[in-house]
């Protein structure tokens, strides 16, 4: 990796001697036409060598994509200068054929970028990217695309050809835009290509504005940002972070995150949004008479949609976190089996529902016998195996209305809504038999008297838990039954 990154460095330096030396050539002389040809070249030829070398199997595609794209303007450039030695400038010519021809191939490239780096979706990141793009794309069509259509006197195909060039960097700008908005990694070489596909748009901007200015300082920038974008896409091929650029974003485990809207995104969404009314005002201001209702009407309306459709993912994505939150919070961590707090809102909505019908409840308190030995003589590990094997295996012979809950150490407490005594102890038993490694525990029930607090409920359950101990663990002992519990009910 240490040749690798000096190989870049010095690529890198090579890129911005070269870009630096090209003003110090005589202006559209042959040898500046020359040097630049040939450093575009040169810049194709990198992207191919690095593409195999550096990108990781199965991104290849994308580097090769970008090159082919790269390629297809350098051809054009090739064309473009030999009908400049010819003394000729057509337009449209082959070379604006080779140079459109660019755009999706670059653009291909980009959005198998973007698919390789949000694997498994990316829903907010698309949705971010929409609206952005909408607001970016209503600005072109009003202010740049439209004006040219409605140009008179221009030839069909030569009208065609101009809105292309446009049309093309719309669509760099919109794949920009969704590249920013991914989720994979913000690597060197990220950042490499992004600058690239600026310096294009960039360029292509400069140059559409020669065409009623016609400056030669302008030509300059515009032909230097055209080989800085080509000495970028080569340095974002070559760099070591290339393979983990295309690379597929890992999904988190456990409780699901995706990144927040920060502060700056929100920002740039926020001003998206209002580019719709913002034109309006322009107009209403400058030509009241002349407003394009139909498009900023309609841009208005799909950037109202995506907003909606932005918010209402924000939302569902709170919700499920807050209720993945509560799962978390009412499991025990070891066991998985409902914790202390979950005991404690269970036993209350129990204890209110058997008031409102009349019905019994049954509360046990039941513990591993000579749990410490176990786990003196196993180890800790074990001790956490068993007390996870014990909660899974009496779980499965519970009933559906029945909760079972780690009461704290190796104590775990049941819930036995509708149980009577005898009932109860029946399924008691069957856990009894369900416990794993050997094992055995003590365990004390208790009826509900119908009056009495959680709280005093279980405390019956406990002291028949400590008399089943005291008479020798392995077995289940029921509490003292109150007299204010019905005869039928005890029994």
């Amino acid at each position: 990796m240490g040749r690798e990154n000096r190989a870049w460095r010095w690529w890198a330096a090579a890129g911005v001697a070269a870009i630096a030396g090209y003003p110090l050539l005589p202006a559209e002389s042959t040898a500046s036409t020359t040097y630049y040809n040939v450093l575009v070249l040169a810049c194709v030829l990198a992207i191919g060598v690095a593409a195999p070398r550096r990108a990781a199997p199965g991104t290849r595609a994308v580097w090769y994509l970008i090159g082919a794209g790269q390629l297809a303007w350098a051809g054009g450039d090739l064309l473009f200068s030999w009908y400049e030695a010819q003394g000729l400038d057509p337009f449209p010519s082959p070379a604006d054929v080779v140079y459109l021809a660019g755009y999706p191939l670059l653009g291909a490239g980009i959005l198998l970028l973007v698919r390789r780096r949000t694997r498994g979706g990316d829903r907010g990141g698309l949705i971010d990217a929409a609206i952005v793009s909408t607001g970016v794309s209503l600005l072109a069509w009003v202010y740049v695309i439209m004006p040219m259509t409605q140009e008179s006197g221009v030839p069909a195909l030569q009208k065609g050809i101009s809105l292309a060039y446009p049309g093309g960097d719309l669509v760099l700008i919109v794949l920009l835009i969704r590249l920013y908005t991914s989720r994979g990694a913000r690597t060197v070489s990220y950042w490499l290509m992004s600058f690239a596909v600026v310096a294009v748009l960039g360029a292509d901007a400069i140059f559409t504005g020669l065409i009623t200015t016609d400056s030669g300082v302008f030509n300059l920038v515009a032909e230097m940002l055209w080989m800085s974008s080509y000495f970028g896409f080569a340095a974002a091929a070559w760099h070591g972070s290339a393979a983990r650029t295309a690379a597929a974003t890992r999904q988190a485990t456990g409780l699901r995150t995706t990144p927040g809207v920060r502060p700056g995104r929100l920002t740039v969404l926020a001003l998206a949004s209002l580019l719709a009314p913002a034109v309006l005002f322009q107009q209403g201001l400058t030509d009241p008479t002349r407003i394009d209702w139909l498009p900023i009407a309609a841009g208005a309306m799909v950037l109202f949609i995506l907003v909606v459709l932005r918010m209402r993912g924000l939302v569902m994505h709170v919700q499920r976190q807050a209720a993945q939150l509560a799962a978390i919070a009412n499991r025990d961590g070891l066991t998985g089996a409902p914790n202390r707090r979950a005991w404690d809102t269970g036993i209350a909505a129990a204890l209110a529902h058997a008031r409102r019908r009349d019905e019994p409840v049954v509360v046990a308190l039941l513990d591993l016998d000579h749990f410490k030995q176990y786990n003196d003589r196993h180890g800790h590990l074990a001790g956490d195996r068993l007390l996870r094997e014990a909660a899974d295996a009496w779980a499965g012979r519970l009933r559906t209305q029945d909760l079972i809950a780690r009461y704290g150490g190796e104590e775990f407490a049941v819930l036995l809504p509708g149980a009577l005594l005898g009932e109860a102890t029946e399924i008691m038993e069957r856990l009894r038999g369900a416990t794993p490694g050997g094992q055995t525990f003590s365990a004390g029930l208790a009826l509900w008297d119908g009056a009495e607090t959680a709280e005093a409920l279980v405390a019956r359950a406990d002291t028949a838990l400590y008399a089943a101990k005291r008479a020798g663990r392995d077995r289940i002992t029921p509490a003292t039954t109150p007299v204010a519990v019905p005869a039928s009910l005890a029994a």
